[in-house]
C-alpha cells in the first residue's frame, strides 16, 4: 500500500504566495483556466480514479486561503494534490501529474503543463 503523504513544500509555497499581487494570483487562475493547462488536467482527472483525500490536504488548503485571501487558489491546490494523491495511490505514470507533483515538492504553483512553475513578482 502507498503511504498517505504529500510532497509538498509547504513553506516556499506560502512564501512565494505572499510576494504575488491579488492581480498576479488572477492572472495565474487564468492561465490554469485556459487550455492547454485546463485540459490536461481535466484529462488527468478523467483517467485516474478517485479514492480517499489525503490527510493533510486541509491543513494545506487553509494554509495557502490564508497566504492569498483567495478560496479559488486554495482549492486548486487541494485539488490538485488530490489529483497527485489518487495517482500515486493507482501507482498512475501520468505525466501531467508527474509535473505537478515535482512544481509542488519544489514549492511551486503549476500553471503551465510541461515544466515545474514559478511565479513571477508583478
Amino acid at each position: 500500500m502507498v503511504e498517505n503523504s504529500l510532497n509538498v513544500d509547504l513553506q516556499t509555497l506560502v512564501n512565494e504566495f505572499n510576494q504575488l499581487s491579488c492581480e498576479r494570483l488572477n492572472d495565474l487562475l487564468d492561465l490554469r483556466d485556459a487550455s492547454p493547462f485546463s485540459t490536461a488536467w481535466l484529462s488527468a482527472r478523467a483517467e485516474i480514479p478517485e479514492g480517499p483525500p489525503p490527510t493533510q490536504l486541509q491543513e494545506i488548503f487553509i494554509a495557502v486561503s490564508q497566504a492569498t485571501d483567495q478560496h479559488e487558489i486554495a482549492s486548486y491546490v487541494a485539488d490538485d494534490l488530490e489529483l497527485i494523491f489518487n495517482a500515486q495511490q493507482n501507482q498512475s505514470d501520468n505525466p501531467f501529474v508527474k509535473q505537478l507533483a515535482k512544481s509542488y515538492a519544489q514549492g511551486h504553483f503549476p500553471y503551465q503543463p510541461g515544466e515545474p512553475s514559478k511565479q513571477e513578482n508583478e
